[in-house]
């Protein structure tokens, strides 16, 4: 997300990479905030719990498709 758990920068763009970069060493609260929002959107959209459980309700999805 964009400005929030990080900047997203196109490819091969340096310019772009580097004003990130400094952005984040200019702004070490702001640099702190963003790493911890995103350690939390991995906990909680990618965590070995979160996908488990999708993996879980797709398996029974599968199921449920069968003929009876």
């Amino acid at each position: 997300l964009d400005g929030v758990t990080g900047y997203n920068v196109e490819p091969n763009n340096l310019t772009a990479l580097a004003d990130g970069i400094n952005a984040l060493l200019a702004n070490p609260v702001k640099a702190q905030e963003m790493g911890n929002a995103a350690r939390k959107r991995i906990e909680t959209e990618f965590g070995a719990d979160v996908i488990a459980e999708r993996e879980w309700q797709c398996y029974q999805e599968s199921l449920a498709c069968l003929p009876k």
